[in-house]
């Protein structure tokens, strides 16, 4: 992680975290893990991933107070997308 970027992290006064295209939790700042502790012990010591936690884990029902809008959420960010690149045409 860029320093930068955890500098950023670090600044904010809110849970924050980074996350890559595929869920994976890359980086956080100190409220982070605090909020999501029972996402970080489930991958037990393992990257934490979100779809992981939200689709394999049953303590995500609880974890998630609305748990049909977060899966949906989270299936959307699953959604594969073409790359961003200047070639890139818009895709319809």
């Amino acid at each position: 992680m860029r320093p930068n970027l955890q500098r950023l992290l670090e600044s904010l006064t809110c849970p924050a975290f980074v996350l890559n295209g595929r869920g994976d939790v890359l980086a956080a700042n100190s409220l982070g893990p605090a909020l999501y502790a029972p996402m970080i012990e489930a991958a037990g010591g393992a990257t934490p991933n979100h779809g992981r936690f939200m689709f394999l884990d049953p303590r995500s029902r609880q974890f998630w107070g609305d748990w049909e809008s977060a899966d949906n959420l989270v299936a959307h960010s699953c959604t594969p997308r073409p790359a961003a690149t200047p070639t890139t045409r818009t895709w319809r």
